[in-house]
């Protein structure tokens, strides 16, 4: 008796799994286009650092050498850091839902927006906020997009 009804749940059973697999949200905040990285970093050749009280920086890319407002000469090793940065950087998690409208007041108020140029052309430009609560991670928003992400450097 028990062998009859094994015939008619089973079929239900699996019918009901494949209607939840397909009709769930395979939507991710997390789209190829938020991508904060820059793949190719010794293709820059500009960069441009502003802050919230109106200090800017140009660094540009002369020769082999990189220039600070057309004047002073950069540290290779700060460049270094920072196109490897720039390189290494990755999405760890969106911002969640309760902590979206404070972070976005505080980049929006205390953030450093950066540029990345090739050949005068902007290639990725973001604001860069504070660190997470647990200094695992930094709060970015890319520009163009309306989500700020928690930005982190794998095994670092």
């Amino acid at each position: 008796m028990l062998k009859k009804y094994y015939l008619y749940i089973l079929p239900i059973l699996v019918t009901s799994a494949a209607f939840i697999l397909l009709k769930s949200n395979k939507k991710s905040s997390i789209a190829s286009e938020n991508k904060f990285q820059i793949e190719n970093t010794s293709s820059i050749n500009k960069i441009f650092i502003a802050d919230r009280n109106g200090t800017e920086i140009t660094l540009n890319k002369k020769n082999e050498s990189w220039m600070v407002n057309n004047q002073f000469t950069v540290r290779e090793d700060a460049i270094k850091t920072l196109l490897e940065t720039a390189n290494k950087i990755r999405i760890k998690k969106p911002v969640s839902k309760s902590a979206f409208s404070n972070v976005v007041k505080f980049i929006a108020t205390t953030g450093v927006y950066i540029e990345f140029f090739q050949d005068e052309k902007l290639i990725k430009s973001y604001t860069i906020g504070s660190n997470t609560p647990d200094h695992l991670g930094t709060y970015m928003l890319l520009n163009g997009s309306k989500k700020p992400f928690v930005i982190h450097i794998p095994s670092f």
